[in-house]
């Protein structure tokens, strides 16, 4: 197709000439002959004396009549190279416009190629100028192109035997004045919004009307070469139809002509329809003087094609069908006429290869307009698909001869348009939310189905890396194709999936090795070496791993991910303001043995981050220029890399592992730092860097793990009471003057002096010496500012907790008369109801009652722990981190009233600890810290500190299904791996199909909810919640199959969901999950969400989730 519309231009070019210059006079004398023709010279003369004004109205009438066709040829000629070199807008607004609109469009059909010449630059020159002049000169364009198609000029006009001679005058004029209205209808839209709707109205009816004239032309010859025909054969492609309906308002105006378009889309249909079964009669001849009956058959083909895509493009040209023709005797539909070239391209094994192109290009800009209406279109991408499904039924007969490549091409562009992406994954476009796909459900299966869009082109491109025989150039789009499937799609729901997975990695690590015979070994034959298709893989394998499920899929595949990390951040085309790979970071970062590598890789690309940012805040003019916003911008950037990392301990140990040297080296020689680590050292409160600093510590307080490890290893408390204590005009253990009532008044309240307290409150790490300091800081001024992590209950004067004496209530009497279980199912259901009819919140004591029946309920215990009480057994000591948290936890305990602050607690916790470890022959290295036991810190506040409760409580704990998720420390001595992977990808489900718009807005930010919440879990909720919203959790995981920790963090998205919405626009969204965000939240109001959770998850989420601990159901 392409060098036939070249060739094709390129003629016309050479022999119509570009129509738009103009003309210079010509100076040579008058020609002999015309004297012969008894020409008076009185008039030329005339016109030629420089001091007659033409411009003038009494000139006006003089000149109009000059140029009829009735005058001599040389005033003729002389009158039409003035009027060329006039202004127009003057001829336009005079009285005698009219007569020279006559002339004008009469001298258009002048068998004289110079007065032709002369008068199509005129009409060229009024299109050039103001609308109205504009609409003046279209009309008399079209009507002079009309007026070639009378009876004087039949027997000379072109047709389909004799095609396009551009040696043959009229055939000549016609394709010139047919390319000046062709050019015009591109400029026409810039002028609409002035013109007004009536005149946009009127140009678009005389366009139609010439268009269309071969419908309604009283010689109707079907051998003749109409309007369209030949405007067809110049523009193949339809440009004027898709700019005319580009804009909403000319695609109003234009649709609303109902008769004509009617007329005009019959005619395109019916001229398809006729064409189709030609197939293409065979390959047209290159043009050298004229263009053959096959090139214009084939443009008038391309033409119609694109005019019905044009109209399938938008839902208004949908409404213009089904459609009566003469081809059939029922209405044609769109959808008919769209599958009807998809079959074509389909079933023609001996294809033009024009005709394919034509078709194909066509679909190609039909599904990259973002308006597409999708849903409607549903049919033609089924028959789109319809050669891949035949080759996946027939795999064996596969070959590179029958690739479709028409498929391959219209998915490469489906895959840059987002709403047709979400289309074939979802079966419905933005803004059209069904309830049903038209590929069927797909949620909440093992088996897709098979007709599911996804399923034939994974399944096809599938065979492609395993075939034998393999095309790159089909292989790379498709793989591109199903990189972007996965930025929708969750692969917990595609486990059929996972054999194009496996031959996804085997060709990486076909790529990878060194010889050739392991990978042939795997798989027979291979696909060209290539770095275009490694990257391709890299793409599509770093897409699946960014998802939990694809995660894990790629692990069971047996992919190293030490390999694949590397050559990820090597790929240049990867940001880290790209939020896709901010939550492919934070997946790598749930795996501890990708640590050293990461730590290795991570190096260059942070130092970029903060060298962006170093650019920002030292840029002197910033203020004074007013764009603070950009400094804003880049801290934003930094903050979304800070949180990717610290969402995770892994994450955190590896973003500041490059710590080296001491602060004063990086102080006094004043550099910027280039690695997080010695960023948090930076301590002077008037250096740019300290607010980022703070910030990064800020977000470390978010995982408690990370704060102990960060904690432990740079002293950050003692660094930041230094600072606060320097932060005054005064030293504050001086008493204050006179003039001061308060010591208050001597501390500097600033922006990061508030920053400061409350990192050092929401840890609670504040030190004897540093309360002491600090007494007076924790004022009135700052309580409003203050964001305390592990939030006080209301106490009474002893320091008890209190709570609702009046009455016990129904679901502790339950408890307190549960002594002896005679029907276990009856009394879960009893225990269930009244937990759900609570109106006090759940005490301690309760969860401590209430394990015991449950496991009463479970029957003979599946797990008995030998506990050592011989306290010289326990030779092994806990790591630095780990002893940091006993204190933080005690430290909490006490606050909350759960433990009396003179008992030793921290030696007992210590030593529950270090029970436990024993307990579950759990290898504790002292010096490598994983993680503390956040739940056995938990369980010692629920038993007030007693180690014999705290025994038996776990020993009860433990015949719980829930135990070995709840628990991570039990799990992980029972050999349970990638729980937190399997975790996560269920949680994503879930939310995708119940929680859409906040689960589209994480995705968008780059936050990987479920690995969020894993962390969360694992730390039992402490960093978001109140002790009373802990203990509801912990009852209603006790009391629940163990998929309801699932629907249980989904339903803290649910109530987080307007939050998140609003801060996704700004991508703060990282902000909007802390602790003063989940006051509010209570589980007896997410009741009814969590029961259609269950009732809708439950048959496919259990057994995921019982079959990754490895429990029978």
């Amino acid at each position: 197709m392409g060098y036939l519309v070249n060739n094709i231009r390129r003629r016309l070019n050479i022999y119509a000439g570009n129509t738009c210059l103009n003309i210079e006079n010509r100076t040579e004398p008058v020609p002999v002959y015309s004297i012969r023709r008894n020409i008076p010279l009185s008039s030329v003369n005339n016109w030629s004396k420089k001091e007659i004004d033409v411009t003038r109205p009494k000139h006006h009438h003089q000149l109009a009549e000059d140029i009829s066709p009735q005058q001599p040829f040389n005033t003729r000629l002389q009158a039409f190279k003035i009027l060329v070199n006039s202004q127009l807008s003057d001829v336009v607004s005079c009285d005698y416009w009219s007569v020279f609109q006559k002339h004008l469009v009469e001298s258009l059909c002048d068998p004289d190629a110079e007065i032709f010449k002369l008068s199509l630059t005129i009409h060229a020159k009024l299109l050039t100028l103001s609308y109205n002049i504009m609409r003046e000169g279209f009309s008399s364009l079209i009507e002079g192109l009309r007026s070639h198609y009378s009876r004087k000029f039949h027997k000379f006009l072109p047709s389909f035997d004799r095609g396009l001679e551009f040696n043959n005058p009229v055939h000549h004029r016609i394709i010139k004045i047919s390319h000046l209205i062709l050019e015009t209808t591109k400029l026409v839209p810039e002028h609409w919004v002035r013109m007004g709707e009536k005149a946009v109205e009127e140009i678009m009816n005389i366009f139609l009307a010439v268009i269309s004239m071969h419908t309604f032309d009283s010689m109707n010859s079907k051998s003749v070469l109409y309007p369209f025909h030949v405007m067809a054969t110049i523009d193949p492609k339809a440009k004027w139809c898709r700019i005319w309906l580009h804009c909403g308002f000319g695609r109003r105006v234009f649709m609303s002509q109902q008769s004509r378009v009617i007329t005009l889309l019959r005619y395109v249909v019916e001229e398809i329809s006729n064409y189709l079964p030609t197939k293409g009669e065979g390959k047209p001849t290159k043009p050298i003087n004229f263009i053959c009956k096959r090139s214009v058959r084939l443009s008038v083909f391309s033409h119609c094609v694109n005019i019905l895509c044009c109209f399938a493009t938008y839902k208004r040209g949908h409404s213009f069908f089904p459609l009566s023709c003469k081809i059939k005797n029922d209405p044609v539909t769109l959808s008919e006429m769209l599958c009807t070239l998809m079959n074509h391209l389909n079933g023609s094994k001996e294809l033009n290869l024009l005709n394919f192109k034509i078709i194909s290009d066509a679909m190609v800009a039909l599904i990259q307009t973002k308006e597409s209406p999708f849903l409607s279109l549903a049919e033609v991408f089924t028959v789109c698909l319809e050669p891949m499904k035949e080759v996946i039924d027939h795999p064996t007969e596969f070959s590179n001869h029958h690739i479709p490549w028409h498929t391959i091409d219209i998915l490469e562009a489906l895959s840059k348009n987002e709403t047709g992406m979400m289309f074939l994954v979802e079966g419905k476009s933005n803004g059209e939310h069904k309830m049903i796909s038209p590929w069927g459900k797909v949620h909440n299966t093992d088996i897709v189905p098979n007709f599911h869009p996804v399923n034939i082109i994974m399944d096809y491109t599938d065979i492609l890396l395993r075939s034998r025989e393999t095309s790159e150039r089909a292989l790379i789009p498709l793989l591109h194709v199903c990189t972007v499937f996965f930025k929708y799609y969750d692969l917990c729901s595609m486990s059929s999936k996972l054999s194009l997975i496996e031959s996804s990695v085997i060709h990486f690590q076909y790529f990878q090795s060194q010889s050739k015979d392991i990978f042939h070994s795997k798989i027979e034959g291979s696909c060209v070496e290539s770095e275009e298709l490694k990257k391709s893989l890299i793409n599509f394998l770093a897409s699946v791993v960014s998802q939990p499920g694809g995660l894990l899929a790629v692990i069971q595949c047996g992919l190293n991910i030490l390999d694949l990390v590397p050559l990820v951040f090597q790929n240049s085309f990867l940001l880290w303001e790209s939020s896709e790979f901010r939550r492919l970071v934070s997946m790598f970062t749930v795996l501890q043995e990708v640590e050293d590598t990461m730590a290795i890789e991570c190096t260059k690309p942070l130092s970029i981050v903060l060298c962006n940012l170093w650019t920002a805040l030292e840029d002197e003019e910033s203020f004074v220029r007013g764009i603070e916003r950009n400094i804003n911008t880049a801290i934003m950037h930094y903050m979304n890399v800070a949180h990717t990392f610290t969402c995770t301990l892994s994450g955190t140990k590896i973003f500041f592992s490059e710590y080296e040297g001491s602060e004063e080296t990086l102080l006094e020689n004043g550099y910027n730092p280039i690695s997080p680590a010695e960023l948090i050292m930076i301590e002077h409160s008037n250096d740019p860097w300290h607010k980022v600093a703070l910030l990064t510590l800020q977000t470390v307080t978010r995982n408690l793990d990370a704060w102990l490890y960060v904690e432990s290893k740079f002293n950050i408390e003692k660094r930041l009471v230094q600072v606060q204590l320097q932060n005054v005009t005064s030293p504050i253990f001086e008493k204050p003057s006179s003039g001061e009532s308060d010591a208050k008044k001597n501390i500097i309240v600033d922006e990061c002096s508030l920053l400061r307290h409350q990192i050092l409150t929401k840890t609670h790490i504040i030190s004897k010496l540093s309360q002491e300091a600090f007494s007076d800081f924790n004022t009135e001024i700052l309580e409003s500012f203050m964001s305390i992590q592990f939030p006080e209950q209301k106490t009474d004067v002893t320091g008890q907790v209190t709570y609702n004496l009046s009455g016990k209530s129904e679901f502790q009497r339950l408890l307190e008369s549960s002594d002896e279980i005679t029907n276990n199912t009856h009394w879960l259901i009893c225990a269930r109801k009244a937990f759900r009819s609570k109106q006090e919140d759940v005490i301690a004591s309760s969860i401590v009652s209430l394990i015991k029946c449950v496991s009463q309920c479970n029957g003979e215990l599946n797990t008995v722990f030998i506990w050592v009480n011989d306290t010289s057994i326990l030779n092994h000591d806990i790591c630095a981190e780990e002893m940091l948290g006993v204190k933080i936890s005690v430290r909490y305990g006490v606050q909350i009233g759960l433990l009396e602050e003179e008992l030793p607690n921290n030696h007992l916790l210590k030593e529950l600890l270090q029970r436990t470890q024993t307990v579950l022959q759990i290898d504790k290295n002292s010096t490598l810290f994983r993680g503390f036991d956040w739940f056995i810190s938990s369980v010692f506040l629920l038993c007030s500190g007693n180690l014999e409760e705290c025994q038996t409580f776990l020993n009860n704990f433990v015949t719980l299904q829930v135990s070995l998720i709840l628990w991570p420390s039990f799990a992980e001595s029972r050999g349970v791996n990638h729980l937190c992977i399997v975790f996560s990808s269920l949680l994503e489900m879930v939310i995708s199909e119940n929680v859409p718009l906040a689960s589209a807005a994480l995705r968008a930010t780059g936050i990987p909810w479920g690995v969020v919440c894993y962390s969360w879990l694992s730390q039992c909720f402490w960093t978001i919640l109140k002790w009373n919203q802990v203990c509801e959790w912990l009852t209603l995981c006790i009391l629940y199959p163990p998929d309801i920790i699932i629907y249980y963090c989904a339903a803290l998205l649910h109530y987080l969901q307007p939050k998140i919405l609003r801060a996704a626009v700004d991508e703060f969204t990282w902000d909007q999950l802390v602790h003063e965000n989940f006051i509010g939240f209570s589980i007896t109001d997410q009741m009814t969400f969590l029961d259609k959770l269950v009732k809708e998850h439950r048959t496919t989420v259990l057994p995921k989730l019982l079959r990754a601990v490895e429990i029978a159901q």
